[in-house]
């Protein structure tokens, strides 16, 4: 009975030993990622500042001499011609001191040349004949000064530009100083950039830099720099930079508020990656690239960023495969498969999606 008991074991152990199958191993996860090739192409460090309008000339109108305003040739608003007569101040008075000085003046210059013949008959000193050429000359002086206050009773605009604002009304009397309106010349216009004082250096005279008026609907336009001020402004340390913006259709204000942009580096030929594909950790900042199937990482060295892109100083080389999307939870050396891009128009790394997106605000980096 034992011997049959053991054989039946023996066959059961044989039978199940020969049905076993060997271990398999566990497949390694294969990740799909979009890829998109690495193509230099140009970058630039852009800087925008907030900046302001001012006219491109303002000029404040006042009396030099004084008497009743009697005529005011424009309105608020309208159009005035350099040289054109704009305010008037009655002349009767001043006509008649120029009347009265130059009837002085003409006995004085006729008492002078009799007293040049009396001296060589010898009938009149020298001394009388210096007093008689001195109230010649003094009458003659008097009758300058009366023509000058009289020309002084007509101001004239010393520009072309707008009367921005008139300050009397016809019929008021006018002191030496009244002021009598403001002329503002608005066929270019001064754009103030306050340069901080690190990125000064990338300023240069007659560079151009685009500016942005947001209440126009961010329209652009091309200032060139006509000055830059050699002493910061003690409040803001920045240095002033003034741009001179032409505005033929006026619609830019003096007083808008603008933005300037300083382009502080410009590389032709610029590494470039989206922002979202570059991953921060604790040791500095990585991508990944794929090379045969396999995914490796790259720690990459950050330049500037421009349109939606970081520049690339290092760590990266054109024609690497950079991965785009599903580099999130990968490692160094994971199985990774290609799959088309979902989106179908992602920007290839390298070319900046546009001039305003990538530019810094001053202050704010």
């Amino acid at each position: 009975m034992r011997m049959l008991l053991a054989g039946l074991l023996a066959a059961t152990l044989g039978v199940a030993a020969g049905c076993a199958k060997p271990p398999q191993e566990v497949p390694k996860k294969v990740v799909p990622v979009e890829v998109a090739p690495v193509t230099p192409g140009p970058m630039a460090d852009r800087l925008m500042i907030r900046a302001a309008t001012e006219p491109w000339r303002s000029v404040r109108l006042s009396a030099e001499v004084a008497g009743q305003l009697v005529f005011i040739a424009k309105e608020e608003g309208e159009s005035v011609r350099k040289g054109e007569r704009l305010f008037g101040i009655d002349k009767a008075t001043y006509r008649a001191q120029l009347n009265q000085v130059k009837a002085v003046a003409a006995y004085q210059v006729v008492n002078f040349t009799r007293s040049e013949k009396l001296v060589a008959d010898n009938a009149l000193s020298e001394d009388q004949l210096d007093k008689a050429r001195a109230d010649r000359d003094a009458a003659l002086a008097a009758v300058e000064a009366a023509e000058a206050g009289l020309a002084k009773t007509d101001v004239f605009s010393p520009i072309d530009g707008v009367l921005d604002d008139k300050a009397v009304e016809v019929g008021e009397f006018m002191a030496p100083g009244s002021v009598l309106g403001d002329l503002v010349d608005t066929s270019r216009i001064k754009v103030i950039v306050p340069v901080p004082e690190k990125d000064v250096v990338h300023v240069r005279l007659g560079m151009t830099m685009t500016v942005v008026i947001d209440t126009l609907g961010f329209a652009e336009a091309t200032g060139d720099v006509i000055f830059v001020k050699q002493v910061a402004d003690p409040d803001t340390l920045t240095f002033p930079v003034h741009l001179a913006v032409a505005n033929p259709e006026g619609r830019i204000r003096p007083g808008m508020i603008a933005r300037a942009m300083l382009v502080r580096q410009q590389l032709d030929e610029a590494i470039g990656v989206p922002l979202f594909t570059i991953i921060r950790r604790e040791d500095g900042y990585h991508v990944f690239v794929e090379q045969e199937g396999v995914a490796r990482r790259r720690d990459v060295t950050l330049g500037f960023h421009d349109g939606g892109k970081w520049q690339v100083a290092g760590g990266l080389s054109a024609g690497d495969r950079l991965i785009v999307r599903g580099q999130r939870d990968l490692v160094d050396g994971d199985r990774v498969t290609v799959v088309p891009s979902a989106a179908g128009d992602r920007p290839a790394p390298g070319h900046p999606a546009g001039t305003d997106a990538g530019a810094q605000e001053a202050g704010g980096e």
